[in-house]
């Protein structure tokens, strides 16, 4: 009854010290976790600090050169879709100006045609 009793609590520590210890080597495992899913949701600004082996610290550092890099593609690809949309609402915002005096009833057939020009050209 007694070797029972602590053969029971025996397992009971081994299962309770090895969830502890398990968790502390896989903290920074969790830890790139969370920030990688911050930086698919966007977050290009997530950095984590990791600290430890040699291989620990050089993860820490390309992840954080992955996420600047992919915030500095960002911020090019929102200026490229700005400066694309600009450029391309300015000649349409011109054709559709002109269109809308062409429908004017009071137009030469010259200046209709030099209008018309404009927009072929």
């Amino acid at each position: 009854m007694l070797v029972t009793y602590f053969g029971t609590v025996s397992i009971l520590v081994s299962i309770l010290a090895s969830l502890i210890f398990s968790r502390i080597p896989l903290s920074p495992i969790r830890k790139v976790i969370h920030a990688s899913e911050e930086l698919a949701k966007g977050n290009f600004s997530v950095r984590i600090h990791l600290k430890g082996p040699k291989e620990l610290r050089k993860l820490n550092r390309s992840f954080n050169h992955m996420a600047e890099e992919l915030g500095s593609l960002e911020m090019l690809r929102s200026d490229f879709i700005n400066n694309f949309s600009h450029e391309f609402k300015t000649p349409i915002v011109s054709l559709r100006g002109y269109a809308k005096v062409l429908k004017r009833k009071n137009l030469s057939d010259e200046e209709r045609n030099e209008y018309l020009d404009i927009i072929i050209n």
